[in-house]
């Protein structure tokens, strides 16, 4: 029976790691570059929805403040001045 060489086999496994190795190198540099790419392309959609929306917000709660008159604030008077309707109220 002939004798196998364990060492060509061996050789031959790890060239085939090696390979395999710089294979998933060189995918993982290409992944790490479009991921890279992606979020520099994200950061400027966060900021053209997010600046608007922040302003707005803030803009939304102005009017809240102390001392100012709400939106609808008109209707308030009217009905506050409006004379009592007949039978309802001190008349």
């Amino acid at each position: 029976m002939p004798e196998i060489s364990h060492q060509s086999t061996d050789a031959e496994r790890r060239m085939a790691i090696a390979s395999e190795l710089e294979r998933l190198e060189e995918s993982a540099k290409f992944s790490s570059q479009s991921q890279f790419e992606q979020s520099k392309r994200w950061r400027a959609i966060n900021l053209l929805l997010g600046v608007p929306a922040s302003g707005l917000a803030a803009s939304g709660g102005w009017p809240r403040r102390p001392g100012f008159r709400r939106f609808g604030s008109h209707l308030d008077d009217h009905q506050r001045l409006a004379p009592d309707e007949p039978g309802r109220g001190s008349g």
